[in-house]
């Protein structure tokens, strides 16, 4: 592609000499950048494209996008484009690169603190029950008509909202597999960071903002702001009334606000008659034009109003009520959301594991465990809290841990480069010290430990991982499963002890 003509179709503008450039792809690293690609300069937390800007010449870079306000010095011979923010411009750059699949698809955004995965999972499982050709980008997979997207085809893991260099060429390979919808969660990072900016949503889903990555956006008034964003790139919205702060959002959008309710009957779409299992919720759904029994295979409180937004949804997508009343019950349960771990017969106790790592979350969490349980089981939970990340959560997680579990054991939870027992410390801050509890700064044996000195009737939760099966500590990241951690032990000490009774 020549390099005016790429520029154009991104909406920006060129000097002459980009005319009869020749541009054989668009990089953001200098580290990786090939010769003849456009080099773009993006400011992060750490540091500045720009810095590298004679590197890239070096490289051998046929143009650098720089900011505007950008007032370095530039290689003598390097030709430069400007745009007011190089992070939009790089997300409209790659769009065009990749033949524009933001014209070809019809997206669904779901944002929010603690929800996103859930919804868009659901609302996936829905569209496909319905056989709408669609895809999903989320936090536990992305997938498309022909299957999950292979890891070097632009992996997810651990990037719920894909960087632009990932998500254009998943995009264009959605459009070309058939998709005609995607459903996809949005971060308030790839919201900051302009990473959708191309895309127009049809339908966007606030689930609720409550605190989390304060460590990136520095004041939850801010981090809300950036949530707020995808309001602007909306046709609709569905808000979770629940939610003081989203329910808010409703005077405030410029589109077709709808709203959903397990509480309000107010809301355009809201749930009656809700009953609650560890592995299931039923209830049904009401609005202006559907009523419908509704049967979830995912367990919790939080769960009904996950399935209440899926479901309002699929109705304002067009999905027959008959579709999603036959189809939500045949999904499969969201990985690492209330998911119970298999543990063989014999076993007394039982194994949960959430992806639940907010202080909103973790509470939800105890507080749905707690209202299905008997009064003569225990709750028993291992957590902790992620490394560089937000510490202002850390000790709130302490004190929720403290009212709301009967026994709990601090560990580890991607330390990434903390020291584990600085995050700990933060953690127990906020601890009653009258508190059954335990610190073992090692997340596997505080799984074992959990399950040697179970009772009959505990229910174990592990919360904070969920779907993942890494750690990361400062060496980096390394495999771990908790599912075979808990299987093992269970194996090694329930299954020997009944062995040894049994002689």
């Amino acid at each position: 592609m020549i390099l005016s003509d790429l520029c154009s179709a991104a909406g920006l503008s060129y000097p002459p000499g980009a005319a009869n450039v020749p541009v054989s792809g668009i990089c953001t690293d200098a580290g990786r950048l090939a010769k003849g690609e456009l080099f773009v300069c993006l400011r992060g937390t750490r540091g500045d494209g720009h810095d590298h800007l004679p590197r890239a010449m070096e490289r051998g870079a046929c143009a650098a996008l720089i900011d505007r306000a950008y007032a370095g010095e530039v290689p003598e011979g390097l030709l430069t484009i400007c745009a007011d923010d190089t992070r939009t411009a790089v997300a409209y750059l790659l769009d065009a690169w990749y033949g524009k699949p933001s014209q070809k698809l019809q997206f669904v955004g779901v944002t929010g603190t603690n929800g996103k995965t859930s919804v868009a999972w659901l609302l996936y499982g829905l569209l496909k029950h319905a056989q709408i050709p669609c895809a999903l980008i989320g936090t536990v997979r992305c997938e498309g008509p022909l299957g999950e997207m292979p890891a070097d085809a632009g992996s997810c893991a651990n990037m719920t909202t894909p960087a632009p260099e990932q998500l254009y060429p998943m995009l264009a390979a959605f459009a070309e597999q058939g998709a005609k919808i995607v459903v996809m969660e949005v971060t308030s990072h790839a919201l900051a960071q302009r990473r959708c900016a191309p895309l127009r949503f049809a339908l966007g889903i606030y689930t609720n903002v409550t605190q989390d990555h304060l460590d990136y956006h520095g004041s939850m008034d801010d981090y809300f702001a950036a949530k707020k964003q995808l309001l602007l790139q909306c046709e609709r919205v569905l808000l979770n009334l629940d939610d003081e702060r989203v329910a808010g959002l409703r005077a405030q959008s410029s589109c077709a606000a709808m709203t959903c309710s397990i509480r309000d009957k107010r809301a355009d779409f809201y749930a009656e008659e809700a009953e609650v299992r560890a592995d299931s919720v039923k209830f049904k759904l009401v609005s202006a034009n559907a009523r419908l029994r509704v049967a979830c295979p995912m367990g919790g409180q939080f769960a009904v109003i996950n399935a209440v937004q899926a479901c309002a949804a699929a109705l304002l997508l067009g999905v027959r009520v008959q579709s999603i009343r036959d189809g939500m019950p045949l999904l499969a349960p969201v990985p690492g959301r209330m998911e119970r771990v298999p543990l063989g017969g014999g076993v007394p106790f039982s194994v949960i594991i959430d992806y639940a790592h907010t202080p909103d979350a973790l509470e939800s969490l105890l507080a749905s465990v707690r209202r299905i349980k008997t009064r003569a089981q225990r709750v028993v939970l291992i957590f902790g809290c992620g490394g560089d990340r937000d510490k202002g959560k850390r000790a709130q997680m302490g004190q929720i841990a403290s009212r709301m579990a009967d026994y709990f054991v601090i560990t580890a939870d991607n330390s990434r480069t903390e020291p584990t027992d600085a995050i700990i410390a933060d953690i127990l801050r906020g601890v009653d010290r009258r508190a059954h509890y335990r610190v073992l700064r090692d997340r596997r044996s505080a799984i074992r430990h959990a399950v040697e000195h179970a009772r009959a009737g505990d229910v174990i939760l592990l919360a904070g991982k969920g779907h993942e099966k890494y750690e990361i500590d400062a060496k980096g990241k390394h495999p771990f499963d908790e599912r075979a951690i808990v299987q093992e032990a269970v194996r090694e000490y329930w299954h020997a002890k009944q062995q040894e009774q049994g002689e």
